[in-house]
């Protein structure tokens, strides 16, 4: 599996580390197994304040869905560009693939936009990443896009493609049944670590959504050494 893992001791070779602030550590979140995150050439780099937001909030979408990303950013002079990897293309800017606006990245998902999306700078430092999820299936699941602090409610919601949406749904942590909702969502009520895990969903007569990650992080440290590894996707 693929995501991210506190460290304070060794580093293997084929990974490099950031020192990150606690905001910056709170809007790190999981990667897409198909494709990596670059870092600066240097191992160690201080990520100047950059945030990527995305409209709807949803690391899941249905095929044709219309989704907006943006880079925000406290120096402008840094030069913040969105970029992505998917299984289609590495690195590549909204001009190729989405239409610009602005600050933003206006696109209609397929399925090959599935992928991670950050937002890099001139000097190579890179924001959190969202990795965003497309499906041509009848059912998603909507959760958070980037960690939940402890002690907060997380809301997440089963969604059916075709009307109506909100219908009753069963959910799912890594592959224990948890719930069923006749409403279609779920609140998780002072989430803390042990409510991190892969959640799905599933809408009778219309089928499960493809897992999710939700991520909780707490506030307890100033600064943390994270330590980024994916699966050799050559294999």
């Amino acid at each position: 599996h693929s995501g991210y893992k506190h460290t304070h001791a060794r580093q293997p070779v084929t990974e490099k580390c950031c020192v990150l602030s606690r905001d910056q550590l709170l809007n790190s979140g999981p990667v897409a197994q198909t494709a990596h995150v670059p870092t600066d050439t240097d191992p160690c780099v201080s990520v100047p304040p950059a945030r990527l937001t995305v409209s709807p909030s949803s690391s899941q979408l249905f095929e044709g869905d219309s989704v907006s990303l943006s880079c925000e950013e406290d120096d402008s002079s840094a030069g913040w560009t969105l970029r992505r990897n998917t299984t289609r293309d590495t690195r590549t800017q909204c001009e190729d693939w989405g239409e610009p606006a602005g600050s933003s990245c206006n696109l209609c998902v397929l399925l090959m936009d599935s992928g991670v999306y950050w937002c890099q700078s001139t000097q190579g430092a890179t924001s959190n990443s969202i990795n965003i999820t497309v499906t041509g299936g009848a059912v998603i699941l909507q959760s958070p896009v980037l960690p939940v602090m402890e002690g907060h409610d997380v809301t997440v919601r089963c969604e059916a493609r075709s009307p109506p949406s909100s219908l009753p749904a069963a959910f799912y942590k890594d592959g224990s049944l948890i719930g069923a909702e006749p409403t279609g969502h779920m609140t998780i009520r002072r989430v803390s670590k042990a409510d991190e895990g892969l959640y799905t969903c599933n809408i009778s007569g219309h089928g499960a959504s493809p897992p999710s990650w939700l991520s909780v992080t707490g506030i307890s440290s100033q600064t943390s050494v994270f330590q980024m590894w994916w699966p050799d996707t050559s294999l």
